[in-house]
This record gives structure tokens, C-alpha cells and sequence, in this order.
């Protein structure tokens, strides 16, 4: 099984500090080679799925046989992944809600009150 893990942050935007946390996901070995095969199953049936389409199957099936195990590969590799937290806008002390996606520091997020960008770092 993963494990979730809460990682606190500090909100920077040149000037002002401010503090947040993030949820970050860590998947298992057997997790991430789930995910990967749900990738490839689903690329590999939308090629099968494209065979009923005339002309458009001789370039959307060997695309979709194609892209399945780059997207296997992919997903395989990936970790672990933000799943959302919270921090505060150092310029107007709003709260900004971090969206979801790979673990990559430092994380960059928009404050939807001020539109000032908000750099993420491990505290």
C-alpha cells in the first residue's frame, strides 16, 4: 500500500515568507505497475476500439499501440504525487489551495486573490 504523507511549506515570492503544508502521495512498486498497466490497457483498447473507424485506423491504431507503453513507462516512474494542501499568499495572506500533480520541488502556484505567483519549498 502507499503511504500519504503531509510535508510542510514555505510560501516565497521574492519578498514575504509564509507557511503551508501539501499532501504528497508515495505509491508501492506494485501500485505504480498497476497504474501503468491501467494506462496501457486503455491505450491498447482504444487501438482495438479504432480499428471500426475507416481511414483514421491506419494512423489512430499504431498511435495507440505506440503511446501505451511510453505511458506505462511514465507512470511507472512516477513516485510519488501531490494530492492538494493549502498554504498562505505571502503578499495578501489569502489562502492558496495547491493543486494536484508530480512531486517536483520547488512547486510554483498561482494566489487566485492577488494572481501573484507563490514559489513552494520544504520548510
Amino acid at each position: 500500500m502507499g503511504t500519504e504523507e503531509n510535508v510542510k511549506v514555505v510560501s516565497w515570492n521574492g519578498q514575504k515568507n509564509s507557511s503551508g503544508e501539501v499532501r504528497i502521495f508515495h505509491w508501492s512498486s506494485r501500485e505504480r505497475w498497476i497504474r501503468g498497466g491501467k494506462m496501457l490497457a486503455i491505450c491498447w483498447g482504444l487501438a482495438v476500439f479504432s480499428v471500426l473507424i475507416p481511414v483514421l485506423h491506419f494512423v489512430l491504431v499504431p498511435a495507440f499501440l505506440l503511446i501505451g507503453p511510453f505511458l506505462f513507462y511514465i507512470n511507472y516512474k512516477q513516485e510519488s504525487g501531490v494530492l492538494g494542501g493549502e498554504a498562505t499568499c505571502p503578499v495578501c495572506n489569502h489562502k492558496v489551495k495547491i493543486s494536484s500533480g508530480p512531486v517536483r520541488w520547488p512547486i510554483f502556484d498561482i494566489c487566485e486573490q492577488c494572481k501573484s505567483n507563490v514559489r513552494l519549498e520544504k520548510a
